[in-house]
């Protein structure tokens, strides 16, 4: 009998097209000011909403060192990492700092 508390995969992965919409968390449970780890298409993925409650979604991994970023801190506008403090847009993804480099 099958275990009606655990949700079965309707279709894996590799049968689901790119460039479509899939739920990857319930709205209810994404907060303001917030990180979440969640994965589609087997996309590792980092979801929150920003300090007004807009929502985002980056893949969850810095591109430096590939660090997750669901790890580091996020103060409602930028997302950190929290290995060597790259910091970037939630909504765009484009990098606001990299604190070793100077003028």
């Amino acid at each position: 009998m099958p275990d009606l508390d655990s949700p079965q995969r309707q279709a894996p992965d590799s049968l689901m097209l790119s460039g479509f919409w899939y739920r990857a968390l319930p709205s209810d449970r994404v907060h303001r000011n917030q990180l979440h780890q969640a994965m589609v298409l087997e996309i590792p993925l980092v979801i929150g909403r920003d300090r007004v409650g807009h929502a985002f979604a980056l893949r969850d991994a810095c591109p430096h060192r590939g660090m997750p970023l669901h790890c580091g801190k996020f103060d409602g506008k930028n997302v950190e990492c929290s290995y060597h403090g790259w910091t970037f847009d939630a909504h765009d993804g484009q990098c606001q700092l990299i604190p070793s480099l100077t003028a």
